[in-house]
């Protein structure tokens, strides 16, 4: 596997989950651009290995990908929590999180339940 340090090419033969369109694959990237789309799957693939884990942990494996694309920012709340970089003492938060762990809970034991939880959720933009 190629890291930051050790290459300066970028190879899509190594990160099959990258489509190349015949156009870009006519392009060379130059070596910033290498670089930082190595950096993005790094995080990327970090950031959602995080979330398997503490899916795992909290029991939450099960989940609906549709719930799990909802509460994503929940999720890593839990994660930066569990890693011990932040904590909120915010009720609001608090209250975030019970709805969360309620509205889980309930699709956990009946999946049916998976459209309301994410009606009830949702976040929406202001």
């Amino acid at each position: 596997m190629n890291t930051l340090l050790s290459s300066t090419s970028f190879s899509p033969e190594a990160h099959p989950s990258i489509q190349i369109s015949p156009q870009t694959s006519q392009q060379t990237l130059a070596p910033w651009e290498a670089l930082e789309a190595e950096r993005l799957l790094h995080s990327a693939h970090q950031t959602h290995q995080d979330m398997m884990e503490v899916l795992d942990v909290l029991g939450w494996h099960g989940l609906p990908t549709g719930l799990i694309a909802t509460i994503q920012e929940d999720i890593m709340g839990f994660v930066e929590e569990l890693k011990g970089q932040f904590k909120s003492a915010c009720p609001f938060v608090a209250l975030r999180r019970e709805r969360v762990t309620f509205w889980v809970e309930q699709v956990l034991q009946d999946p049916s339940l998976e459209a309301e939880a994410i009606q009830a959720l949702h976040v929406k933009g202001l």
